[in-house]
C-alpha cells in the first residue's frame, strides 16, 4: 500500500502506515469499480480542478 500525503508518497514496504476510515470511506471503497486503484479524500474548499491536479501531479517517494 502506498499513501500520498501532500506531495510525498509513503510506502508500507518501508514504513508502517495506518489508515483510519470512516464508515462512509469504507462504503465508498467497497463500491469502487474493480479497475480503479485511487481513493481521494479532500477538504470541502478544494475545487475539482485542484483535486484532479493533486491526483495527477508528479510525486516524490518518501524514503525513510
Amino acid at each position: 500500500m502506498k499513501v500520498k500525503i501532500g506531495n510525498k508518497i509513503h510506502d508500507a514496504t518501508t514504513e508502517p502506515i495506518v489508515i483510519i476510515l470512516t464508515q462512509s470511506d469504507k462504503d465508498n471503497i467497497g463500491n469502487m469499480h474493480p479497475d480503479k486503484f485511487k481513493y481521494i479524500c479532500f477538504p470541502d474548499d478544494m475545487t475539482m480542478e485542484d483535486i484532479r491536479k493533486f491526483i495527477d501531479e508528479p510525486i516524490k517517494l518518501e524514503n525513510k
